[in-house]
């Protein structure tokens, strides 16, 4: 693998990791260390294979370096870079599992797909700051005034709280046909 580095070689980083990674071979400490690197990749597949193998090694250090590093799922999009969303959110909830992140700071960072594998791996602390996420994204309706709710359409769920949610009319009576 560090000859594949040295060269620039993205597809051979590729397919080593990949190869690692399902075959579940060892890793040796030296290929850890450079799989740790490569999770900061500006080749998209070399970062996922490399998030998918600091998965399936769930090495501490790897983990923490996830972690230190500020990896994040916000800002990626989610279909040119899904499995790279999925495998680094997976990646922090065993941080979180391994006690390298606090579960609120875990959630600030996965995907929405992964809340479940967090209450998974940390049960009842995970429990917790999950429903308070979930209770936060729900807007609490507004009483009837006069006859007229003021909030009638269930709330948009997006999978990226960061972004503007297209396609989503709001919650006003003159969208109620969607």
């Amino acid at each position: 693998m560090q000859a594949k580095i040295a060269r620039g070689d993205a597809v051979g980083q590729f397919r080593v990791m990949s190869f690692a990674d399902y075959s579940e071979t060892s890793v040796t400490p030296a290929a850890r260390q450079l799989v740790g690197d490569l999770h900061r990749s500006d080749n998209g597949e070399v970062r996922f294979s490399a998030l998918s193998l600091i998965c399936t090694t769930e090495d501490p250090g790897l983990l923490e370096s996830l972690v230190k590093d500020g990896w994040t799922a916000a800002g990626l999009d989610t279909t040119t870079q899904a499995v790279e969303i999925q495998n680094g959110s997976r990646a922090l909830v065993l941080a979180a599992a391994h006690g390298l992140i606090s579960a609120e700071k875990c959630l600030d960072r996965i995907a929405i797909s992964e809340y479940g594998l967090l209450v998974e791996k940390l049960g009842p602390e995970a429990v917790g700051a999950v429903a308070d996420r979930i209770a936060l994204s729900i807007p609490v309706p507004v009483p009837v005034v006069g006859g007229v709710l003021a909030c009638c359409n269930p709330p948009c769920i997006s999978d990226r709280v960061d972004l503007p949610l297209a396609g989503c009319r709001g919650n006003d009576m003159k969208n109620n046909n969607r």
